[in-house]
């Protein structure tokens, strides 16, 4: 058992990794000013509360290489106040089957019945398939306005599916053969939750998210809301600070590792972050074609299947992110070496992320540059002595 908490052997980290597990350094007195007014503007807009219109921003942090450079609070939030990200949480429960591949607990290629006993109907589908929002599992992930009855997520959260999220998803029937249709589906993601509880908590204990991932980043205010069954509620109800949520951020840009220390299969988040089969086939059921979906993370990809470009034409195409319900994000920016995360409380589409991701390049391009380094000094014996005249 405790071997297999130490991880696969042979697997490297680079030998340099941004690690602030005690504290984020600060740069933002370094930042162009101007660049952070344009931040303010974007963001952080008069609130309407009564109504609940336009951009309603609660927190907003961004980091560059390990340090952060902007941070704003709205409404009552401050920087040691959690906020429920809701289906950010996702990445999450993906990053814990992620650990959990790379302690050899299980494969991804295998049916998702030879870990937990769900309705044999969905023993056809593997754990790749929840992976991929492709389980072909009955589901419809509506929300405002349906009541629970029509909604499957509603029914899951609120309804009867409560007791036991997991089983209720599990026991929708298939309506597609696994692996061929999207779907997106928070049904999918509290299967994979169920998973990652039967492998990790016998070799990590009940509270194995905080063994495995928040401490060791040093992710101090999570909070992870449990179904009546006792499994965390993997699809939606993960509460954590905006300063938490960049520190998961940076795991994904430094590879999996932490400290020196690989928490995730080399290539895992290479994996996470590309289009997925199901999401570039063109057939998806309920939701639209611009959702571009790696393994539980959000694309910025172009998508052949619909012959679209990326979803946020200013924010580069290798982006990726964690994104929940009214706007929760954690955009991930692996050439610019950029987290961005900001929580809110949107509901009337005024909100968008092509709005202010490239303001946040646009800062850690401003950090002063430094100044190049002094040429190495000249030795005496390295000078070519002069040649003597012949006679």
């Amino acid at each position: 058992m405790i071997l297999l908490l130490t991880g696969l052997a042979g697997a490297t980290c680079p030998d340099t990794v941004h690690s602030p597990t005690q504290a984020w350094p600060d740069r933002s007195a370094e930042v162009d000013p101007s660049i952070v007014a344009a931040l303010d503007q974007a963001l952080f807009q008069e609130r309407n509360e009564e109504t609940r219109e336009g951009i309603r921003t609660d927190g907003v942090a961004i980091f560059y290489r390990g340090e952060l450079l902007y941070e704003r609070y709205g409404a009552d939030y401050t920087a040691q106040t959690p906020h429920l990200i809701w289906s950010a949480s996702k990445s999450f429960t993906a990053t814990l089957i992620g650990m959990a591949e790379y302690k050899g607990l299980l494969d991804i290629e295998d049916s998702v019945c030879e870990y937990v006993d769900f309705h044999e109907s969905a023993c056809g589908v593997t754990v790749r398939n929840l992976l991929e929002f492709s389980s072909g599992l009955a589901w419809r992930e509506t929300y405002e306005g349906e009541p629970p009855t029509a909604s499957s997520v509603l029914a899951m959260l609120y309804g009867d599916g409560r007791q036991d999220t997991a089983s209720f998803a599990g026991s929708q029937g298939l309506e597609d053969v696994p692996g061929t249709t999207y779907q997106y589906s928070s049904g999918d993601t509290n299967m994979l939750s169920a998973i990652a509880r039967k492998v990790l908590e016998p070799v990590a204990g009940e509270r194995f998210p905080w063994t495995l991932l928040f401490e060791p980043l040093g992710m101090t205010s999570a909070t992870w809301e449990k179904d009546a069954a006792g499994t965390y509620i993997g699809s939606s109800y993960l509460y954590l600070t905006p300063r938490d949520m960049g520190r998961f951020g940076q795991l994904m840009l430094n590879d999996g590792c932490w400290e020196q220390e690989r928490l995730l299969p080399e290539g895992w988040v290479e994996r996470v972050s590309t289009l997925n089969p199901a999401s570039a086939s063109g057939q998806s059921r309920e939701r639209g074609p611009s959702e571009n979906q790696g393994q539980q993370f959000w694309l910025n990809t172009s998508n052949p299947g619909y012959d679209e470009g990326p979803r946020f034409p200013d924010i580069p195409e290798n982006a990726f992110a964690a994104m929940g319900h009214w706007k929760q994000r954690i955009w991930m920016l692996p050439d610019q070496e950029i987290v961005a995360v900001r929580t809110g409380d949107d509901r009337d589409g005024s909100y968008s992320d092509n709005d202010w991701v490239p303001l946040a390049m646009a800062l850690a391009e401003s950090l002063p540059k430094p100044p190049p380094p002094e040429p190495e000094p000249v030795e005496e014996s390295d000078l070519t002595s002069p040649v003597e005249a012949s006679p």
